[in-house]
């Protein structure tokens, strides 16, 4: 049976002929490529100038490739972990506290304010600007149709003519019904008065005496 030491004799003799083998090998591929630059008549200057080129352009690539992860990084969340406070964008691969959720409408940030409190829709839709759907044809002033109506339309009996997307007919008839409501009533023509019928005065006796 073969000792230690003889063992390591052995790998040492292997390993000096393995690093000829590499050497010869490598003598052979040095020697082609010098072989190659001869008949095109390349340097190694313009080898490594090339090399440069391939490098600025991999860190280009690249570079693009990191704007894009931070914009991609930047997308707004949209879900949020409640125990954690985590979020995800919406896009991409989902995290595992929601990847597995039947139900992601619970985690949706737009159903709680950034403290992550709940927040009445009342007071949301009171907070965003009111979309107006009726024009005073006149004047061009709108109302949303919400809160306190306006003077031009308060009294209004048929409020769709007003509407933002009526038709002309009933523009003009609701520019009639203003122009009446504007106009002013003429006055009644008050009934002459009776005319009072002056007392009779009372015959004297002078004139109740026959004549003679």
């Amino acid at each position: 049976m073969a000792t230690i030491g003889q063992i390591r004799a052995k790998i040492q003799a292997l390993q000096k002929q393995a690093d000829t083998l590499i050497a010869k090998q490598a003598q052979k591929v040095v020697d082609h490529i010098r072989d190659l630059m001869i008949e095109h008549g390349l340097t190694t200057a313009d080898i490594e100038a090339a090399a440069k080129k391939r490098r600025q352009k991999a860190l280009g690539v690249s570079s693009v490739a990191a704007k894009k992860r931070a914009v991609k990084n930047q997308l707004p969340p949209k879900y949020r972990n409640p125990k954690t406070g985590d979020t995800w964008s919406g896009r991409a691969r989902p995290p595992a506290w929601i990847a597995n959720a039947r139900d992601r409408s619970k985690f949706l940030i737009d159903a709680t304010d950034v403290t992550g409190t709940s927040k009445p829709k009342a007071a949301a839709a009171k907070s965003a600007p009111g979309k107006p759907l009726y024009r005073d044809p006149e004047t061009g002033k709108t109302w949303t149709g919400h809160g306190r109506a306006p003077a031009w339309i308060a009294d209004a009996a048929d409020r769709s003519v007003f509407a933002i997307g009526a038709s002309a007919e009933a523009k003009s008839k609701s520019k009639v019904a203003k122009a009446g409501k504007t106009t002013a009533p003429k006055k009644r023509a008050r009934p002459p008065k009776p005319a009072i019928a002056e007392p009779v005065a009372e015959a004297t006796e002078a004139d109740q005496s026959p004549a003679k």
